[in-house]
């Protein structure tokens, strides 16, 4: 009796995104490069422009082109177009390296999945030439660009990104959770393992010191350090964070009765006393939670006026959560006459904290200075004011 073994062929993979990929486009639009096709996100506009590629103006003739630094043999390509209703492709060629080409047929106008399946070949380039569009389309382009294969050499390991989270702030007997969530691997198939340490802070003693969200009870006011290190199996990454813990919790004084809120304006749904309204959310997931001008843009302000004067040492503010409308620089200005600049708030709605020596003040305005090129209607998810 005689057995054969073969090895089982390769699984075919999204080859786009392995390291060592270039993109070129014929134009692009600022915030909507062509490397936005082969960033894993079948996304766009409206509510995740970030996440595409658009053209300036560009309609039929437009072109998009992968480049590989290494042979990889494609039998699949997965064309996403952009999910707005009047942008879109209604034919296009595939252009190979090796000469050969497929044609494209119209993309689904919803921004979902096109898929081209073609005899296997193996190239170092595909691109896409549109040829005709719809009479809608103002900025043709694509939300993701997947070719799906083998590569002929395996692709050279990226390092992880760490990400020990923003710094936390607490008070004695009260739970602390570190969070390393927001670490990532830019290769797909890489898991990460989470390893922390304490190096600066009374001795504590971590629980579950080895995933991405520790918890510690502290015991003693102060200063704690602790640093996050990533590892992909072959790489690995550091940061870390800061916790400071107080001997009493802080309280938020802006949830406190007596305040008022103004505002130079607000839409309907989203009115300036959400701003404080203890829940850090808004559009997308929900409008009503979160502060929006009409149409504002630098020149907003928002102001926070106390009855009776407050002591203060802390301020957190919240960017609206969905990706368009950004704070970049702003300025806080208290009723004692002094200011603080406020940098870039986080796009993605998360925490951005301003600490400072303790103020007496009965109230704080907050005014946007200047945003991204993005925004429509610039606005907050949430301003927390704390006690020193």
């Amino acid at each position: 009796m005689t057995i054969t073994v073969t090895d089982a062929p390769p699984t075919p993979t999204n080859v786009a995104r392995q390291a060592g990929v270039t993109v070129t486009q014929s134009s692009q639009a600022t915030g909507q490069e062509g490397t936005k096709v082969i960033d894993g996100i079948a996304k766009g506009y409206p509510g995740f422009d970030a996440n595409e590629w658009s053209t300036v103006g560009g309609k039929a003739g437009s072109w998009i082109k992968l480049t590989w630094n290494s042979p990889v043999t494609l039998s699949k390509v997965v064309l996403y177009d952009r999910p707005n209703t009047n942008d879109r492709i209604t034919g296009g060629t595939l252009v190979f390296s090796d000469g050969t080409s497929v044609p494209v047929t119209s993309l689904t106008n919803n921004g979902t999945a096109t898929t081209f399946t073609f005899t296997a070949r193996t190239v170092t380039s595909v691109q896409l030439n549109i040829t005709s569009v719809s009479t809608a389309t103002q900025n043709v382009g694509l939300a993701e660009f997947e070719a799906w294969g083998v590569s002929t050499v395996a692709p050279a390991n990226r390092e992880p990104v760490a990400n020990a989270g923003p710094d936390i702030y607490g008070s004695v007997g009260k739970a602390v959770t570190l969070d390393g969530s927001a670490s990532s691997d830019p290769d797909p198939s890489d898991s990460l393992t989470y390893t922390w340490t304490q190096t600066q802070g009374p001795l504590v003693s971590l629980a579950s010191a080895s995933t991405a969200k520790p918890t510690f009870t502290p015991s003693a006011a102060g200063t704690y350090v602790f640093g996050l290190s990533v590892s992909d199996g072959k790489a690995s990454a550091t940061d870390s964070v800061s916790v400071v813990v107080a001997a009493t919790a802080a309280t938020n004084v802006a949830r406190q009765s007596g305040v008022t809120v103004t505002q130079s304006s607000q839409l309907s749904t989203s009115q300036g006393t959400k701003a404080i309204d203890g829940v850090i959310s808004g559009y997308p997931t929900d409008e009503t939670k979160e502060w929006s001008t009409n149409a504002g843009k630098a020149g907003s302000w928002i102001k926070l006026t106390w009855s009776s004067p407050v002591t203060v040492s802390r301020i957190v503010l919240y960017d609206r959560p969905n990706l368009e409308d950004q704070v970049l620089t702003g300025t806080l200005t208290f009723s004692d006459g002094s200011t603080l600049a406020v940098g870039a708030l986080d796009n993605a709605g998360g925490p951005t904290t301003i600490t400072f020596s303790p103020k007496t003040i009965t109230s704080v305005q907050f005014t946007v200075n200047s945003v991204s090129t993005r925004t429509y209607e610039v606005g907050l998810a949430e301003f927390e004011v704390y006690t020193a």
